[in-house]
């Protein structure tokens, strides 16, 4: 909704200033050349994440003096997980900044006493995070014990904070997935789709659950991993009414995402501000102890000395043509405009279009107007035009021979799309004219050096019929 609010007022400043004299031009470059709606999905990502840090920054001066408040933000700042999922046009950013707002309440509530205006702020903006992304759940559970653990309340005033509280929280994820009330079927539906999907896909990464988080975390962030590690395991050795509710969220998210099949941090960002405004009140506990002090310090600024520059180095290279980019030159200078080509992997897209995509097949030739369809065909000609056939079936019934199977995939909406869109042959491929097939890197590694999901994943046989798949296109280039 944020991405359709900006969207929106970039669509009226264009329309005033002359750039969109109609809707259908606005659809226009939205459809072939979309550089302008990244970069402001960009900027809403880099204003989002300004904000958590200065968000954070304010949280953790609680806590500790300036200068560690300072270090503690440039380790969020500087951690490679943070830097790599928040970089995207994805929705983790606006994730990881309603978590720091939830989470500053927690500690200012700690502290203080909360307005009732603070309290359904941040409420509120407890539930619209849940509704951004569903595995920050958790901050719900957190955030009602923070208001409950509050000593100097009696009981009858933690119950109605907690059921107003509460309502508020409901209502803030109502405002931000609104078709569960308008379409609750559908929600459902989608819902069961995406759980579904968290349990049985599987990613690049795979590995044992909670062991591969574990590596990950300190193979990605080294000595930041290794202290992060470190506080989650101090929470074991000592809790109090503000430790707690960050125990809950981190403990919690950590234990339902890292059982998922399907690997990846961007599930588990909202541990990182949650350990390190730990870290904060450990800093504070310790501070008579200058040792301890002094070592926990050495840690937070040797980490820093191995994560910033590998940050700055990541970042640069964001600056550089990607593979994309160089693929898209290489097809316009060697293959003719017009040809029909096999693309493996949508998620990637190409600087290429398919006109016919939207004029002639597939969806946009039911959904658009006539008018924009008019529009679309004066590209016709481009020299970035080409016929983009599918690498997926499209059954109305999945083909599958084990009956136990058949009737699991059956009862799962994700695994159906899966077994009602497999992917085709090679020589499928051939059949359908493709004079090219274009094949992703990390999904052909995906599926020729992982191990095959365990006997009881129902993506098993999908899994072994891509890698044959794969494994016969590697055989016919040697």
């Amino acid at each position: 909704y944020l991405i359709a609010l900006l969207y929106g007022s970039y669509y009226v400043v264009g329309h005033l200033i002359g750039k969109f004299p109609s809707s259908s031009d606005f659809a226009v470059q939205f459809l072939i050349m979309p550089e302008g709606f990244y970069l402001l999905g960009r900027f809403m990502n880099a204003l989002a994440m300004i904000l958590a840090f200065l968000v954070f920054y304010k949280t953790l001066r609680f806590l500790v003096k300036p200068l560690l408040s300072f270090l503690l933000t440039l380790l969020l700042m500087f951690s490679l997980h943070v830097f790599e999922f928040t970089f995207w046009m994805v929705p983790d950013a606006v994730l990881l900044l309603g978590s720091v707002i939830v989470f500053h309440y927690m500690v200012k509530n700690y502290f203080r006493n909360l307005k009732w205006t603070e309290i359904v702020a941040a409420s509120l903006i407890c539930g619209l995070t849940i509704s951004t992304k569903y595995n920050a759940g958790f901050l719900a559970p957190a955030w009602l014990l923070a208001l409950i653990l509050k000593e100097n309340f009696s009981g009858k005033q933690r119950i109605k904070r907690l059921l107003i509280s509460g309502g508020i929280v409901l209502a803030g994820f109502l405002m931000g997935t609104p078709y569960w009330l308008i379409e609750f079927s559908e929600f459902k539906s989608g819902f069961y789709m995406i759980t579904s999907q968290a349990r049985f896909s599987y990613n690049i990464q795979a590995g044992i659950p909670y062991f591969w988080e574990i590596s990950d975390l300190i193979r990605t962030e080294w000595l930041l991993g290794i202290l992060m590690l470190g506080v989650l395991l101090a929470y074991f050795y000592r809790l109090n009414k503000l430790l707690l509710p960050f125990f809950l969220v981190t403990l919690a998210t950590f234990l339902y995402a890292g059982s998922w099949e399907k690997k990846g941090w961007d599930y588990l960002l909202v541990l990182y501000p949650g350990l390190l405004i730990s870290l904060a009140w450990w800093l504070k506990e310790v501070s008579e102890n200058r040792l301890v002090k002094r070592a926990l310090l050495s840690l937070i600024i040797f980490s820093l000395v191995l994560n910033i520059p590998r940050v700055l180095y990541q970042n640069f290279l964001h600056t550089r043509q990607d593979t994309r980019q160089l693929a898209s030159a290489w097809i316009m200078e060697n293959i003719p405009a017009g040809s029909s080509i096999c693309y493996d992997h949508y998620h990637y897209d190409l600087n290429l279009i398919d006109i016919g995509r939207y004029t002639e097949y597939g969806e946009g030739s039911r959904l658009l107007s006539d008018k924009l369809k008019e529009k679309l065909e004066i590209f016709r000609d481009s020299p970035r035009n080409y016929r983009f056939i599918s690498a997926q079936k499209d059954l109305d019934m999945p083909r599958i021979e084990n009956i136990a199977l058949l009737e699991e995939v059956k009862s799962d909406t994700f695994l159906w799309q899966v077994y009602t869109h497999p992917h085709k042959t090679l020589a499928e491929i051939e059949t359908d004219s493709a004079q090219i097939l274009i094949l992703n890197s990390l999904t052909v590694r995906k599926f020729l050096e992982n191990q095959p999901p365990p006997g009881q994943n129902p993506l098993r046989e999908d899994f072994l019929n891509r890698r044959n798949f794969y494994e016969k296109v590697i055989k016919a280039l040697e």
